[in-house]
């Protein structure tokens, strides 16, 4: 258990101390509200209940109310996509997945602490 806590720890480390995180967080925490400001502004000027019919410019209905604002959650998913690229491409070039191995000799339980640990990061964000 001990063994786990500290890869989860290291795994959380690395990952923090990247530039790529501190740039996705910031674009995550900027970026989504105003994407999804901006489309609700926009799906206020024509109104909630344009159709086709009633809007000429309009191509189809507007979708539910319950999915108002999701364009932006799927941004914040593009970002997360981009780093995990970015920090897998990492542990490549600076080869500190060969230091992992090395530290963990069970190449299990280090992938499996490297996909909590990525799972704890997403859903906290």
């Amino acid at each position: 258990m001990k063994e786990t806590m500290s890869l989860l720890h290291s795994e959380w480390l690395k990952i923090r101390s990247t530039k790529a995180f501190k740039v996705s967080v910031a674009f995550m925490l900027l970026l989504v509200p105003v994407v999804s400001w901006l489309e609700g502004r926009q799906y206020l000027s024509i109104g909630l209940d344009a159709t086709p019919e009633t809007v000429p410019g309009l191509a189809e209905a507007i979708d539910p109310l319950e999915y108002l604002g999701l364009n932006g959650a799927s941004m914040a998913v593009m970002v997360l996509v981009i780093l995990a690229g970015i920090l897998g491409a990492m542990e490549f070039q600076s080869h500190s997945l060969r230091t992992s191995l090395l530290t963990c000799n069970n190449r299990l339980k280090l992938l499996v602490g490297k996909l909590m640990t990525f799972a704890c990061f997403f859903s906290c964000h």
